[in-house]
C-alpha cells in the first residue's frame, strides 16, 4: 500500500513515510512526510552507528516534562 509525501508530491511505502510532529509543516505540507524529506530538516538526529534518522523536534508539551 502506498502513501503521499505531501512535500515531494511522491507516493512510498508505508514503512517510509511519517507523521511530523512539528505544526508548522503540517500546516504547510499536510499530514505526512518521507524519510528523504526528514533527512533535510534541521530537528533531524542521526543514528552514528547505522545511519538511521529519527525526529529531534520537542514540543513545548514535552519540554516541561524534562
Amino acid at each position: 500500500m502506498a502513501t503521499h509525501c505531501y512535500k515531494c508530491n511522491h507516493d512510498y511505502k508505508e514503512c517510509a513515510v511519517r507523521s511530523c510532529p512539528h505544526p508548522a509543516v503540517q500546516k504547510r505540507y499536510g499530514d505526512t512526510i518521507c524519510l528523504y524529506c526528514c533527512r533535510g530538516c534541521k530537528h533531524v538526529e542521526k543514528s552514528p552507528f547505522c545511519g538511521g534518522i529519527k525526529c529531534g523536534y520537542i514540543t513545548e508539551e514535552k519540554e516541561g516534562d524534562i
